[in-house]
């Protein structure tokens, strides 16, 4: 490595926990030995990483500050609605884009969303912000995959690798810790059940208190499943939820217990027909028939469209609604992403199409009025322009931002 620190960790003094929990998680992390060996560039650590803890005054950036920055071959910024205020964070970006490494900025979103334009909500300092076109950054949200996966996507991006490798590598690996210290426990409980009957001199008694230790175990397993699938870590869930029932009931090695079971049922395994349908996890439900179905250009999020009159955005992870409906009045027939996923555009039976904003629903042009039901309507590939198709014998075209 060419730099004194693999990165710099940029963030506002409320978030100073989440950005030290970053920094241990990339410092602990180790890269696959399969992957460095491939690969010789690539260490076995990520270490250092600099987090700065001395507070900036006098509006001009520490002497120290400034040399760890140069020192610093990736910063990270630990974006919040309060560090896109923090006029620190913004020095210390815009010092990175000065030296002419705006393309080794990686945004690590903990709260708030970018671009939003509201300062409530807006996570981006302005020096992100201001940057457009092909050097616009796309942020890595904690809140969209969950923090372990935020941080092996961190770094993923700094040495350039798949993420999904990483992320099953990591996957596989904190099974085999997950075994190693379930199995761990059970020699606990074992080895303390065989020294009790040992001591009494009953068997029964070992028995009991073993059912006892397991039921507890597959409860606190059932709690723990049940916070993951909340934060929508569904496979994990998944796991920790069948490791807490019996391999088979006729023969079980553990107590039964019905949380687990509970906790299992979530995932709807099966359909009605008895065959494995363990993906289908989520239903996004409209009151009427739904026309159409999409992805956003990430696979972040989906947009359905529906007879009921709205068309609705949804997370594709977890299936929250993440706008009111887009309401018409009437037939909503179809309902498509802009090519840079901020904007959905939809179709109706109420003669018009509508432009809205993907992040807050909020309508962005005038309704693009025909005389009779518009059936579709579609972005141009660069997104400038919009494509209507209508029962009245005409297709028309729109500037996409004004609505003429």
């Amino acid at each position: 490595m060419d730099k004194k620190y693999f990165a710099f960790i940029s963030y506002q003094r409320s978030n100073e926990k989440k950005a030290e929990w970053l920094r241990r998680k990339l410092e602990d992390y180790h890269l696959p030995a399969k992957l460095r060996k491939e690969n010789k560039a690539l260490p076995k650590a990520i270490r250092p990483i600099f987090r700065d803890s001395l507070e900036l005054s006098g509006g001009f950036l520490a002497k120290e500050i400034e040399t760890a920055l140069g020192n610093s071959k990736y910063l990270i910024v630990v974006c919040s609605p309060k560090s896109a205020q923090s006029p620190w964070v913004n020095k210390e970006i815009e010092t990175f884009i000065n030296q002419g490494r705006e393309e080794y900025i990686i945004p690590y979103i903990i709260d708030g969303t970018p671009f939003s334009n509201d300062p409530q909500t807006e996570c981006f300092p302005p020096a992100l912000r201001a940057l457009k076109g092909e050097k616009e950054l796309l942020g890595i949200d904690i809140n969209e995959m969950g923090r372990e996966a935020a941080a092996i996507k961190v770094v993923a991006r700094m040495f350039g690798l798949s993420f999904d490798t990483l992320w099953q590598r990591y996957n596989r690996e904190q099974r085999r810790k997950l075994i190693g210290w379930g199995v761990f426990a059970v020699l606990l409980i074992v080895l303390s059940l065989l020294f009790s009957a040992w001591l009494k001199g009953v068997n029964n008694e070992l028995e009991k208190r073993q059912d006892k230790l397991l039921i507890s175990q597959s409860k606190y397993l059932g709690s723990e499943a049940q916070k993951e699938y909340d934060k929508g870590n569904i496979t994990k869930a998944m796991r920790m939820a069948l490791y807490a029932l019996p391999k088979d009931l006729k023969n079980p090695d553990r107590p039964y217990v019905v949380e687990a079971e509970q906790m299992l049922r979530l995932f709807d395994m099966y359909d009605n027909t008895g065959r494995d349908n363990i993906y289908c996890r989520t239903i996004l439900q409209h009151n009427i028939i739904v026309n159409s179905a999409v992805f956003s250009p990430d696979g972040k999020y989906v947009v359905t469209a529906s007879d009921d009159n709205t068309a609705r955005v949804w997370n594709a992870t977890t299936g929250a609604p993440v706008t009111e409906p887009l309401q018409h009045n009437s037939y909503v027939k179809s309902a498509v992403f802009s090519p840079d996923g901020r904007y959905i555009l939809t179709a109706s039976d109420d003669c018009t199409a509508r432009v809205w904003n993907a992040t807050t629903g909020a309508p962005v042009t005038e309704p693009l009025q025909h005389n009779s039901y518009v059936k579709s309507a579609v972005f141009s590939p660069d997104g400038k322009y919009i494509l209507t198709a209508s029962l009245d014998k005409t297709a028309r075209v729109w500037n996409a931002t004004t609505g003429a």
